[in-house]
């Protein structure tokens, strides 16, 4: 196990790539005894060594990211169509003071849902990540200096935690993201438009993360719609071995990058 972290560490890699790709297959290997350790890391190793020669980065430490993610043409709420997209956030950006003002400044359009709701996806991953960090959330809670540094961290500079948002924005600029779209993933979390005033006009190094080797999977479900609203009582397994069982309510919120849905409240049982 050392010797894979090692070789993800120092190979010159498109990290958003490997996140992406190689995240679950290291979820998996985790999971395996003694007998099937080899024969993932033999499959890790040949992803890696494939991925090298058909994007030609294996040696160049400046390869842009955004040739590592295959794109489909379908439009969706997470497609990345920001009218100031620039690395440099002094240029036009325009001021917003609300969750509306912002999607509009970042030109996010709006997500379809399904008639009947199903939990997957990037929204599925957001929940099992909350079960790592969050005990008690509540949507209106205060959001101070240590909320917006643990936030960033947990959520946009973590090794094993990634979503389509997230991936795209950093591809399009390089490996990073600006105040607004940190503040925009926040709306999408939260349904609540917060401005991180520790950020100002600071970009964040999305291939600069750094985290805990503690995951979680979603092991079941039950969920009731109610208006707008989805609560759901869920089960997460986590990587200690450990579970936890947590009351969850979703609300819609159609610009949210997480499925077009934010998450209202958190509470572990």
């Amino acid at each position: 196990m050392e010797a894979f972290l090692f070789a993800r560490i120092k190979l010159n890699l498109p990290k958003c790539w490997i996140k992406k790709n190689i995240s679950i297959e290291w979820e998996r290997f985790c999971k395996l005894g003694a007998d099937g350790e080899m024969v993932y890391i033999k499959r890790i190793i040949i992803a890696i060594i494939i991925s090298c020669m058909v994007a030609g980065c294996g040696n160049n430490s400046n390869v842009e990211v955004g040739n590592a993610v295959n794109k489909s043409n379908s439009k969706k709420s997470t497609d990345i169509v920001d009218k100031n997209n620039t690395l440099d956030p002094t240029t036009d950006k325009q001021e917003v003071i609300n969750g509306e003002q912002l999607v509009d400044a970042l030109g996010i359009i709006k997500c379809d849902y399904s008639s009947k709701f199903i939990l997957e996806g990037d929204l599925k991953n957001l929940l099992e990540n909350m079960a790592v960090y969050y005990k008690d959330f509540n949507s209106d809670d205060e959001l101070d200096e240590e909320a917006e540094n643990a936030f960033i961290w947990c959520f946009c500079q973590n090794s094993w935690f990634g979503f389509d948002y997230l991936y795209d924005a950093a591809d399009a600029n390089g490996g990073y993201i600006t105040s607004q779209q940190v503040e925009y993933i926040y709306y999408s979390f939260s349904g609540v438009y917060k401005k991180f005033e520790i950020l100002g006009d600071d970009k964040i190094d999305v291939d600069n993360p750094s985290s805990g080797f503690l995951y979680a999977n979603i092991k079941s479900y039950e969920s009731e719609s109610k208006g707008n609203e989805i609560v759901l009582n869920a089960l997460f397994e986590l990587s200690d071995g450990s579970e936890e069982a947590a009351g969850i309510v979703l609300v819609k919120n159609p610009y949210s990058c997480f499925d077009g849905y934010s998450v209202k409240s958190f509470k572990a049982k």
